[in-house]
């Protein structure tokens, strides 16, 4: 036996000190690798709550001391070796501890990885699965938590004390790779959820109602001409998928140029694009977002005609205004939200788009800022809902 304290120490100081993952897996490598233990390769697999992604892994071979990282998607338990993989097998019987001898009479090389970790020289190879996951009757796949395998190549494998030792010190790492994960996991679904600025002002400590900030922004809504009819026509599925898609076209051109989803509203959506200093720029990103997600919807629209499939229009308005920035809602169930005279009339112009049959209107403020443009047109002046004076319409082309 060997004496683990002192890498349990450096462990729960790694975590203290907010070390990340991928720096504290390499230095316990390189720490066990000068131990009895004389790990020449290590594995440590990562699972996420993330919307595209499953999660992350690193592999460290002693010979190169380098690390081999990767990022998974969903869909992995798809390919054949994922399927062919101890790991798989550890998942769906909810194995914690799986330990292969590679050599000698006590071999078993029941999975195909460990006949490649044998021909590499490797003599033994245990692996650890520790959840981090609270709801212990998840399907695997669904599941969050890390995976770690160790292989040494020192005659007749891993000495049993020392292995028992090994199974310790990865319950301390899995702590640590826990509380790492777990901010991980949140700053994810923060940004699935809430999204842009939104969530280092949230993390920052702004979480109580009433904490807003006033700002100037461009101001964009979108909605999808036609939708309730579509809806109700269209098998509840079919409806999602075009819906999704649809998203896609409207919300990636805003965030490409770094425009701030604040929320989705049935079948559009409400970005802004903060001025800063720039009240110009902003409303030319903001412009750009609006004809690329134009471009994108005429795509989609094209594509699902040549299936025979209905395809619907988008209805962009563009504004620019003063905003509160913020927490609203009830004490305990808050939305990041803007709110005020300007988000009002934005949603306003943007009910006018069908009856000027212009995909794209913009405000007077909007179009003062933006300044001269080749395409600007102006469009006359017009009644809003509930607004008591008519304001002057642009559009472009």
């Amino acid at each position: 036996m060997f004496d683990s304290v002192p890498i349990h120490e450096w462990m729960i100081m790694s975590g203290l000190e907010n070390r990340p993952v991928m720096g504290l897996f390499e230095g316990l490598c390189e720490r066990l690798a000068g131990t009895p233990l004389a790990i020449e390769r290590a594995h440590l697999s990562v699972a996420l709550l993330h919307p595209s992604l499953r999660g992350f892994s690193h592999t460290w071979h002693r010979g190169s001391g380098a690390l081999d990282s990767l990022v998974f998607t969903h869909g992995m338990d798809e390919t054949q070796g994922w399927k062919e993989s101890p790991f798989k097998f550890m998942l769906e019987e909810r194995q914690t501890v799986l330990r292969r001898r590679l050599a000698g009479n006590r071999a078993q090389l029941d999975f195909p990885v460990l006949t490649e970790f044998r021909d590499e020289g490797l003599t033994d190879w245990v692996a650890f699965l520790h959840s981090f996951s609270p709801e212990s009757d998840l399907h695997w796949s669904k599941l969050t938590g890390m995976i770690t395998s160790w292989a040494t190549a020192r005659p007749g494998g891993f000495a049993e004390d020392d292995a028992v030792l090994l199974q310790e010190l990865i319950g301390t790492c899995a702590v640590v790779v826990k509380a790492d994960t777990t901010q991980q996991i949140m700053r994810n679904l923060l940004n699935t959820y809430v999204g842009g600025n939104s969530v280092e002002r949230v993390l920052a400590g702004e979480i109580t109602r009433g904490d807003v900030q006033r700002i100037e922004a461009a101001i964009l809504f979108a909605d999808l001409r036609g939708f309730t009819g579509f809806s109700d026509a269209t098998p509840i599925e079919g409806t999602l998928t075009f819906l999704n898609a649809a998203f896609d076209a409207m919300g990636g051109p805003v965030t490409r140029e770094g425009g701030h989803i604040l929320k989705f509203l049935g079948d559009g959506l409400m970005a802004i694009f903060p001025t800063d200093t720039d009240a110009g720029e902003a409303c030319r990103r903001a412009l750009a977002a609006a004809e690329a997600g134009q471009e994108a919807m005429t795509a989609l629209n094209e594509a699902r005609a040549a299936e025979g499939l209905p395809v619907l229009g988008l209805d962009l308005a563009l504004h620019h205004g003063e905003v509160l920035y913020g927490n609203v809602g009830t004490a305990e169930r808050l939305d990041f939200t803007i709110v005020g005279p300007a988000v009002n009339e934005a949603s306003r112009i943007e009910t006018l788009c069908k009856r000027l049959e212009r995909p794209v209107l913009l405000s007077e403020s909007f179009a003062t800022a933006l300044g001269d443009h080749p395409r600007l047109r102006e469009l006359g002046t017009h009644e809003l809902a509930g607004l008591a004076t008519p304001r002057r319409i642009f559009g472009i082309g």
